[in-house]
């Protein structure tokens, strides 16, 4: 049965997503992501022209950080902690997202071996992130919610907890790191101490 593209590139980046966790980027040939995809490689190439741009595609899909709504994470928060929750929160439920913790998996071990365009996306998606990050804190620090200091200096500092977090997921066993709701609340711990005035 033939299906149509909307229905068979998400079972293309599933099964690419698959090889890519299971093999690495670097040994995972088109045919390995065509078979497990049930398709033939001519098959895989109706839709994608290349490896990369499969890669890419998995990217846009499973790597999209959720983007700050600055007013939204302000509006009510009358305190440093009730900034951090509101900030955070989204974050972590992103971060627990099966297939973007198996992407994180792949980009984390093969990163040095992925074309330059998946740099440039990384890249471009850290600028915008660290950008909104600093209006949320320097319009926290102008409404008197936060104090400056080195978070407020350098904002991307403020994603380092679940950044760690996330390569201890990624790279220990279950019981070596610990759930996301305790990672959540000492994070918030954390960036209340640090930023409450």
């Amino acid at each position: 049965m033939r299906l149509p593209p909307e229905t068979r590139i998400p079972l293309i980046l599933d099964a690419a997503l698959a090889a890519f966790s299971a093999q690495g980027y670097a040994d995972t040939r088109i045919d390995d992501i065509a078979q497990r995809a049930g398709l033939s490689k001519g098959g895989l190439y109706a839709h994608f022209d290349s490896k990369e741009a499969i890669f890419h595609a998995l990217l846009q899909r499973s790597m999209q950080l959720p983007a700050l709504d600055v007013d939204a994470v302000l509006a009510g928060a009358d305190t440093a902690q009730a900034l951090a929750q509101r900030l955070l929160r989204p974050m972590y439920e992103a971060a627990q997202e099966p297939s973007l913790v198996a992407l994180a998996r792949v980009l984390l071990t093969e990163g040095h071996r992925l074309p330059p365009q998946v740099q440039d996306w990384r890249h471009r998606v850290h600028a915008t992130l660290c950008a909104q990050l600093t209006l949320v804190l320097q319009r926290g620090v102008a409404q008197g919610l936060l104090r400056p200091t080195v978070l407020t200096a350098v904002p991307g500092l403020v994603l380092s907890p679940l950044v760690h977090w996330m390569v201890q997921h990624i790279s220990a066993g279950p019981e070596e790191w610990v759930d996301a709701e305790q990672a959540y609340s000492i994070h918030v711990q954390l960036l209340t101490d640090l930023l409450t005035p």
